[in-house]
């Protein structure tokens, strides 16, 4: 039987809540502290494919391991930047730059996952082929960590902003009550 189209669904749409400021502070450092606490490793990947000659499968295992990870964060982190019905207006506009820039970042995680794997599958490779496929490997490691750092900028500043509303609304209901304070976590990159 085809359904009918145009018919009207009785009762309630599912309620969705906007989320308070404090919230969305709170859970753009959870998501970020997460993504951070993993940028060790593709510091450390980076050092294995720049300065190692013999690089063993088992190495690249476990990378590709930690790059699913990373992927699955980065698409939970924009993930809930994409919630605009639950997001307050001021944050909205916000966030694209993060967006783009998570987007971005899942993207070389992408392309990585798949260098590393034609790296590892192709090990009968001549040494030239092999440093040639280590070089776009270290190459795609530097964009990674380059779109890492403007990832971080673009927290910095969401979080910034989202810490001057919080104040506004602060001095605006309470003014004679001394202002709160908030420690954005800042987690530095090492340099490329």
């Amino acid at each position: 039987m085809a359904k009918q189209m145009g018919t009207l669904v009785k009762g309630r749409w599912p309620e969705t809540r906007m989320l308070a400021l404090i919230e969305v502070h709170e859970l753009i450092q959870m998501h970020w502290s997460k993504l951070a606490g993993m940028q060790s490793a593709m510091a450390n990947a980076r050092e294995l494919f720049t300065h190692r000659k013999n690089i063993w499968p088992d190495q690249c295992e476990r990378l590709l391991e930690k790059l699913d990870i990373i992927s699955k964060l980065t698409q939970d982190f924009y993930g809930f930047l994409n919630m605009s019905d639950q997001l307050p207006l001021v944050v909205c506009p916000l966030r694209y730059p993060l967006v783009k820039s998570l987007h971005r970042i899942d993207i070389f995680l992408h392309e990585l996952h798949l260098l590393i794997l034609v790296f590892t599958s192709s090990r009968q490779n001549t040494p030239r082929q092999a440093q040639q496929k280590q070089m776009e490997i270290q190459q795609k490691l530097d964009y990674l960590l380059q779109e890492w750092r403007e990832a971080q900028h673009h927290v910095e500043i969401l979080l910034g902003q989202i810490e001057g509303s919080l104040q506004d609304k602060v001095s605006e209901s309470h003014s004679h009550k001394k202002p709160l304070k908030f420690k954005a976590k800042k987690d530095p990159l090492p340099e490329s």
